[in-house]
Formats: structure tokens, sequence, C-alpha cells
């Protein structure tokens, strides 16, 4: 039983593109045939009936779009990781493209300015504001000096 145009036409429909081949140019099911997909007409496409209707979504920058949206850390999880330390996340939600996109913060106890930040050297490479960094070396280096200061003392009366 070959499959006709109808039923082709029918299942780019339901599909959610527009097929563009006319039914004159339509030989068989394995035939290339040209659609545009509703949420990107400016491009045209090409594929198999067959391929169309095996693909999770038929048009290509349709399935970038939900591969990259997949991959994306949701803003919220960033926004939570500034919260916790201690800095003022603003770039907005919409600015907030890819993950490689730098964000825009102030951190609250320096709030003189604004810096900017990749999210994963914030989070696996534990970088973040200098003033706050050089603040915990001056205190770390405080602590270790102390007993060794004191001993110098006490043995120098």
């Amino acid at each position: 039983m070959a499959i006709t145009y109808t039923q082709v036409a029918a299942s780019f429909t339901e599909e959610g593109v527009i097929l563009c081949t006319p039914e004159e140019a339509y030989r068989n099911v394995s035939q290339v045939l040209d659609f545009v997909c509703p949420l990107h007409p400016e491009l045209l496409q090409k594929k198999s009936a067959h391929n169309v209707g095996m693909a999770t979504y038929p048009c290509e920058l349709c399935a970038n779009e939900a591969l990259t949206n997949h991959r994306r850390t949701p803003y919220a999880t960033i926004q939570a990781a500034f919260d916790v330390r201690g800095y003022d996340l603003l770039t907005t939600k919409a600015q907030y493209t890819t993950t490689e996109s730098p964000l825009v913060y102030r951190c609250r106890p320096h709030h003189q300015k604004t810096r900017t930040i990749w999210y994963h050297n914030m989070t696996i490479q534990n970088k973040g504001c200098r003033a706050c960094a050089n603040n915990i070396k001056r205190q770390k280096s405080a602590e270790m000096m102390f007993p060794i200061a004191r001993a110098a003392f006490t043995k120098q009366g």
C-alpha cells in the first residue's frame, strides 16, 4: 500500500510543520520533501516523510533550542548560588542566554562596584569577589601567625 500525498501532508501537519513540496512533485514516502517550521519560517528545511515522523523535533532549529535548554543551568539555581555567596545577581533572566555568558553581580559587603563572573568559575573553581578573597587570606594569615607571635613574645618576656 503506497502512502499518498494527502497522508504525508496530514503527518507533516500532525508534527507541527508546513509541507511546501507540491503534490505534483511527490513520488513516494522516502523522497526528500521541503517543509517550513512555523517558529522558524525563514528556513526552508528538507527531510523525508519518514524522518519527519520519527524525529522528536522535525525542525533542526527547534531541536537545537531544546538541547540547549536542556543543558542550560536554570536561572533559579544560579540565583540561589549567588545568594548563598552573599552576592546580588544583576543579570536578569531575560539577559541570561547561555551558561557561557558572563553574569554581572555585586558583592554585598563590597557594593561599590559591579563585577562579572562565569557561573562555572564561581561554583566549580570557587572564585568570586577579590576583596572578600583578600580578607579571607588576611584572616587565615593572622590565625596562622598569632601562635608564632605569641610564642616569640612569651620567649622574650
